[in-house]
């Protein structure tokens, strides 16, 4: 099993815990993960930000405006 993290200013962030985090708030907002056609995800590591596109199949298109903060 592979991991893949980035790092910035001696922090580190798994990619699988940032794509962790955009999930569980598409599901807080009532938002089925089956729907998602395209998740597209930015993270500014030198903020700990995170920042998401989703496109569903239907063509609605999520974001958010304000950033998550991963910790």
């Amino acid at each position: 099993m592979s991991k893949f993290e980035i790092q910035c200013h001696n922090k580190g962030q798994c990619t699988k815990d940032i794509e962790q985090l955009v999930k569980n708030e598409l599901k807080a907002n009532d938002i089925r993960l089956n729907t998602v056609e395209d998740l597209d995800i930015y993270y500014k590591p030198e903020f700990n930000q995170v920042y998401y596109v989703a496109t569903c199949k239907n063509g609605r298109i999520y974001h958010n405006i304000e950033p998550l903060i991963i910790a």
